[in-house]
């Protein structure tokens, strides 16, 4: 799906210059990478600013549900909401970049298998953070 819609089929250039400076459009382009990660000791989201100047945050439940590893999530089909355990920490232990397009999450309860592309955190931000009630029903594609 276009996260623009149909565009016409002549478009000044300022307007789409406009156009593709918006927040929405900026949200899905795939080939940002972040240049800043804010997630300090105790806190409850982890932030990050992007390379094309986008700053987005993320509640730890928000993750901590759609934690795209096979553990969670099986090994196909899309992403989807995941109740934690009750023994599941929302602590942020320590997050580790993985080549140049992903960043692995590890958990104060030891849960440290799920790798979150760059592309998956970008299509996430505009729901980091909302209530889990209001994710639940949400799928991502891998």
């Amino acid at each position: 799906m276009n996260p623009m819609g149909s565009l016409p089929s002549a478009l000044h250039p300022s307007a789409l210059r406009a156009l593709l400076s918006t927040e929405a459009t900026q949200r899905y382009r795939v080939n940002a990478s972040p240049v800043e990660l804010r997630a300090p000791e105790g806190a409850v989201r982890m932030e990050i600013d992007w390379d094309d100047g986008l700053s987005t945050a993320y509640r730890h439940e928000i993750l901590r549900g759609f934690c795209p590893c096979a553990t969670c999530q099986g090994h196909h089909g899309p992403v989807r909401w995941v109740e934690p355990p009750q023994s599941a920490s929302l602590v942020l232990g320590s997050l580790e970049q993985v080549g140049n397009y992903a960043l692995r999450l590890s958990w104060g309860d030891g849960h440290a298998t799920g790798i979150y592309t760059f592309q998956f955190l970008r299509e996430l931000a505009s729901h980091g953070e909302a209530a889990a009630d209001d994710v639940r029903e949400l799928r991502f594609m891998r």
